[in-house]
């Protein structure tokens, strides 16, 4: 991996797991590359220094290597800087990558709990809905009922009510061949108003008996002789 290359990856930040190991190792090496190529240098310079003595102009021979030694060094110092700007580049983009993932998973607890606290309310609301229509069917059911219940009140005559003599023996005999309601309350109304009928059937015919006693002539006594 040529080192452009190298510092083209760090510049753009890439923090993919196989990216950043890969990223890691070329780091390491670019930096041994340096390290060895800087001890290179060195060893060249001491060499040339040695062999400047067996020379006739040492001092300029000593310069020479001097600056050749310095313009090398000089190199790869601005290469290990360019290295170092280039690993700080991507440890901050690093930490920025961070916080957005940070702010990306609070911003989805946050939304995840608004869709549950949503969700809840709407199934309490969904449960009183259905509460109110279970009662309104109860309420209809009972009112249906009663109105039922006042029909059959309505249809069956009252045996209270004064009725015409030749009807009362009618309605008395036809009376039990009614069928009785449906319902408990219903029964027990037509089983009251059976006893009413008859006991209004009992007490017309002991005043028909009383008004036939009073009504009835009396012998006259026998003429003396």
């Amino acid at each position: 991996m040529t080192r452009p290359f190298v510092i083209l990856l760090l510049l753009l930040g890439l923090s993919l797991p196989g990216l950043a190991a890969d990223q890691s190792q070329a780091d390491t090496a670019e930096r041994a590359r340096i390290a060895s190529e800087r001890s290179r240098i060195e060893a060249a310079f001491q060499a040339e220094q040695k062999a400047c003595y067996s020379k006739f102009g040492v001092s300029g021979c000593i310069e020479d290597a001097k600056a050749r030694r310095s313009a090398q060094l000089g190199d790869l110092r601005r290469q290990e800087i360019s290295l170092n700007d280039a690993q700080r580049k991507a440890r901050a983009a690093d930490r920025v990558k961070e916080l957005e993932r940070k702010r990306a998973d609070e911003a989805r607890k946050q939304s995840e709990a608004a869709a549950t606290g949503a969700a809840r309310t709407e199934a309490r609301a969904r449960r009183a809905d259905e509460k109110a229509a279970k009662a309104r069917q109860r309420a209809a059911k009972a009112q249906e009922g009663a109105a039922r219940a006042e029909a059959e009140s309505a249809r069956t005559p009252d045996p209270h009510a004064p009725a015409a003599p030749g009807k009362a023996r009618t309605s008395a005999t036809r009376a039990p061949l009614e069928k009785p309601p449906d319902t408990e309350e219903n029964r027990r109304r037509y089983e009251q108003r059976q006893l009413d009928a008859q006991a209004h059937k009992a007490n017309v015919q002991a005043r028909a008996a009383e008004q036939q006693k009073k009504n009835k002539p009396v012998n006259p006594l026998p003429v003396p002789p």
